[in-house]
């Protein structure tokens, strides 16, 4: 795996490596970390987000989370490109965007759904509905960047 120079990278790491998700992170999640991560940098817009990941040459697996009923994303394994629907950066392993030709039709979609989250800092689903990150949530992204206790 490429070194991991972003935010989000190394959520999906941290989170990856301490089992703390089943399946992945929503994309308001990823990006509403990083007012924690990154406290003095601006959030990303999605169609941003897409951009960087294109540029650290990472691949993102992205599965609809049954659990809470949204799109999910952790970092590709080598062997998950080899076995499953590539479109440009994202490794789908089920059949989620099978209509989609272009990734470019993908982001808008995903766009189009979680902007507004983002926007009004509603970053976690819990329960069914979006809001805040929980206290388990918020120890787990500190974690990140080396901050054990709150």
């Amino acid at each position: 795996m490429p070194t991991l120079p972003t935010y989000w990278a190394k959520l999906l790491n941290h989170y990856e490596q301490n089992s703390y998700f089943k399946n992945g992170l929503t994309l308001p999640f990823i990006i509403g970390s990083r007012s924690i991560i990154e406290p003095n940098e601006p959030l990303e817009s999605i169609k941003d987000f897409f951009e960087n990941v294109k540029l650290t040459g990472i691949y993102l697996n992205v599965i609809k989370c049954d659990g809470i009923g949204e799109y999910v994303f952790r970092i590709g394994d080598i062997d998950d490109i080899n076995i499953y629907d590539t479109k440009g950066l994202l490794i789908i392993p089920d059949n989620i965007f099978e209509t989609y030709i272009e990734v470019d039709e993908i982001i808008n979609q995903l766009d189009n759904e979680y902007r507004s989250y983002i926007e009004q800092g509603t970053f976690s689903k819990n329960g069914g509905s979006w809001g805040n990150y929980s206290k388990k949530e918020l120890k787990e992204i500190l974690e990140v960047v080396g901050i054990e206790n709150i």
